[in-house]
């Protein structure tokens, strides 16, 4: 134990290296604002799903970056996070407090015990993970579908290893999004 606080230094530091959490809120460093700049560049009003919302700092970049002017959906399925996103962006953007996946229904999400915001998973294979809830999953197809939504222009995935299913359930909509990040 008396080498925890280290260790953990050193956790906090190679997740800020490999891009993930807490280490995913660098978007002039990481190239993410760069790919959104790019993405949205000639768009009027674009509109743009953040999957994996977090505490809401991403969607702050992008209302900056189109001048308010984004219909941004947001989601997000932790209860802790989504708390935060609604403090944080409350009307700027539509909230949606669900994770995307491939089918409709229920998954538990995993998060680690120590209060770190912005790291959870649908997978269990994270040790320290030793937290969870049971949250609602949709598939993007369904969401659209009931909301009218016809095109989207930028959709960014920070799902934590979800991407592939959310992508699964978006088979209808994938000709439909102009940028995936």
């Amino acid at each position: 134990k008396a080498f925890q606080p280290f260790f953990r230094r050193l956790f906090d530091i190679a997740i800020e290296g490999m891009n993930i959490g807490t280490g995913g809120h660098h978007f002039d460093k990481n190239g993410e604002l760069l790919a959104a700049r790019y993405a949205l560049a000639n768009e009027t009003v674009p509109v743009v799903f953040d999957v994996g919302a977090q505490g809401g700092d991403y969607i702050k970049e992008i209302l900056n970056l189109t001048n308010h002017r984004a219909s941004i959906h947001a989601f997000e399925p932790s209860s802790k996070d989504y708390r935060i996103l609604e403090q944080e962006i409350g009307g700027k953007a539509t909230l949606v407090k669900s994770a995307l996946g491939d089918v409709e229904g229920e998954a538990i999400l995993y998060y680690p015990s120590d209060g770190v915001t912005g790291l959870s998973t649908l997978y269990k294979s994270h040790e320290g993970f030793d937290r969870s809830e049971k949250v609602q999953v949709q598939t993007l197809d369904n969401y659209c579908r009931l909301n009218r939504i016809k095109s989207i222009t930028f959709l960014k995935l920070d799902v934590e290893g979800n991407e592939l299913a959310c992508l699964k359930g978006a088979r209808n909509m994938l000709r439909h999004i102009k940028y995936i990040q």
